[in-house]
């Protein structure tokens, strides 16, 4: 299905092909759209701002495709990939003015999602979502899972707004580094923590105390379904002024200033 905005002959900013029916060889005759017929009057890959191919079994085949793909695109701004049974990452263009990737429901493992992160550009990305890109795991950890995100985080070029990484069987000593990073990274203001309930209650005090070395707070901070338990109210009212939206298991949503 083709979405434009109006009915006038103009370059198309969005294009949507979702779906669970379309594979990769299925989707061969739209890749040749988008590189060469996307060049008329009406439709220019040129001029491509957002893609949406979620639930489509692009599978391993997948990021050959995309490789292809993705130069031919210079203006996308928002690729939408969930649950393509992808499971290893794709080469993004170097200088892409690439802002949203939504990833998630994909198994990339952990070595993927390490891989991914650091061909990933981080001046232009603002939003990236990686709700359950990563299967069960050992209890030794060790798996790097967290440095590579903290890493991500601390470049200094860094412009992520928002990061999801639901359902990821994490466990505290993950987000002790990612927290860590939140001080070299005042642009994330949203985190979606939710259904990890490996993170407990040291999860959200080393969270709050990375969010006091910095003058910027949480818009959002999503920690429902994570294994917290005894939250003093000290540590929760000293959220009121670092996190706006503060979503905890079996609590209302709270709201701060």
């Amino acid at each position: 299905m083709l979405w434009e905005n109006s009915g006038k002959k103009q370059p198309l900013p969005h294009w949507a092909l979702t779906g669970p029916s379309l594979g990769v060889p299925s989707l061969g005759p739209h890749w040749a759209l988008a590189g060469r017929s996307l060049t008329g009057p009406s439709l220019s890959a040129q001029a491509l701002q957002e893609l949406e191919l979620s639930l489509n079994p692009l599978r391993d085949r997948g990021p050959r495709a995309l490789a292809r793909l993705l130069p031919l695109c210079p203006a996308l701004r928002r690729l939408g990939l969930r649950g393509c049974g992808l499971r290893r990452p794709f080469p993004v263009p170097e200088g892409t003015p690439l802002r949203s990737l939504a990833l998630s429901y994909n198994a990339l493992g952990a070595a993927g999602l390490r891989q991914l992160l650091r061909a990933l550009p981080a001046r232009g990305l603002r939003s990236l979502e990686l709700a359950s890109v990563l299967g069960r795991r050992g209890d030794g950890g060790g798996d790097g899972v967290g440095t590579e995100l903290a890493r991500y985080l601390q470049q200094a070029d860094c412009a992520l707004c928002h990061l999801s990484l639901a359902g990821n069987h994490l466990r505290d000593q993950d987000i002790e580094e990612l927290a860590r990073s939140l001080p070299h990274c005042p642009s994330l203001v949203s985190l979606e923590l939710s259904g990890n309930p490996g993170l407990g209650s040291e999860t959200f005090r080393n969270i709050l105390e990375a969010l006091e070395k910095r003058e910027r707070g949480l818009e959002l901070l999503n920690l429902t379904g994570c294994g917290i338990r005894d939250l003093d109210g000290d540590a929760l009212s000293r959220s009121r002024g670092k996190i706006r939206d503060l979503r905890l298991p079996g609590r209302k949503f709270l709201k701060g200033p």
